[in-house]
């Protein structure tokens, strides 16, 4: 018989039963993909403050040994988890474990959860996909490595076979990698995914401003610098942002050569010059690097000249 307690503390602590299960198959059938984990347990927690029973069933891994030609055999590492007040010990008893090759009729279970990849800022979101009946008394939510719970997700019922869910993770200020799970209760049983990590990335920024090549009355022959980065590749666009350092003006320029030649310049003018980089995903574009400040040369009595024969010509 289980204990059933009101909430999980944040200072929390893990209470693990790690049991190998084995068994045989003929190599002639195909191999059962989902398997259902049957037992008994009781569930003690001294203090009360723990989860309700057994929230977590968890297939670690597989490694398949060879036996002879006839059978093969798979180990399969089986955790049973759930969870207490951390100095205060609880206790988890299983017995008679069985292991049937097919899925639960009645506990739900999922499909492997993605990774997800987002950019500083931007929104994440996870899809937990689940097989098996709905109800309206289950809950399902989205739980961090460290065992602190989302919200409750909003279910949407695909079929009457599967259903899911979507939640946005709010936490992408920074730099960082985390992992999260699915996890389920219902009447039927307790179900969880496996863990898939959420990576933020930091759009790029060059360290070094742009090198300056060539120098004319009109143009600036400029090089980006662009392999020295300060955040996350790859690296799918650079561009070059240039302006008069007078004005309030900008134009950017996509560049897809190693050196690049800024045209259509004004004589004598100072410019500064910027080189802005872009990796995958939505938000992917980095803050400008340090800026490089030049100034055009001056037009020269060959100008001077030519402005003059304009002159007579109108």
């Amino acid at each position: 018989m289980a204990i059933t307690c009101k909430a999980i503390l944040l200072e929390t602590k893990t209470i693990i039963i790690l049991l190998n299960v084995f068994w045989w198959m003929a190599i002639s059938l195909a191999p059962v993909v989902s398997h259902c984990i049957q037992a008994p347990y009781s569930l003690s927690n001294l203090s009360c403050i723990g989860a309700p029973p057994l929230s977590v069933i968890k297939c670690l891994e597989r490694i398949r040994h060879w036996n002879t030609k006839i059978f093969s055999f798979f180990v399969f590492q089986v955790i049973f988890e759930s969870v207490s007040l951390k100095g205060h010990p609880g206790y988890i008893a299983v017995d008679e474990v069985r292991v049937l090759a097919h899925p639960c009729r009645k506990a739900p279970h999922f499909l492997r959860l993605q990774n997800v990849e987002v950019n500083v800022g931007q929104n994440a979101t996870f899809q937990c996909i689940a097989g098996g009946k709905w109800s309206q008394h289950d809950k399902l939510w989205l739980q961090q490595w460290n065992g602190r719970d989302t919200a409750l997700m909003v279910t949407r019922v695909v079929n009457h076979r599967r259903f899911s869910a979507t939640v946005s993770v709010a936490d992408t200020s920074q730099r960082s990698i985390s992992k999260y799970r699915c996890v389920i209760r219902s009447d039927g049983g307790s179900g969880v995914s496996n863990y898939a990590e959420l990576i933020v990335k930091e759009p790029p920024t060059p360290i070094a401003p742009p090198e300056l090549l060539a120098v004319g009355a009109t143009y600036l022959w400029i090089k980006p610098n662009a392999n020295s980065i300060i955040g996350d590749g790859p690296i799918i666009l650079k561009e070059v942002e240039y302006r008069t350092t007078t004005g309030n003006w900008a134009e950017t320029h996509i560049v897809d050569s190693p050196n690049y030649k800024l045209w259509h310049l004004d004589p004598d003018v100072e410019y500064e010059i910027r080189v802005l980089l872009t990796r995958p995903g939505e938000g992917g574009t980095g803050p400008p690097g340090p800026p490089l400040t030049t100034r055009t040369k001056c037009a020269g009595r060959i100008s001077a000249v030519l402005l003059y024969c304009m002159d007579v010509l109108v």
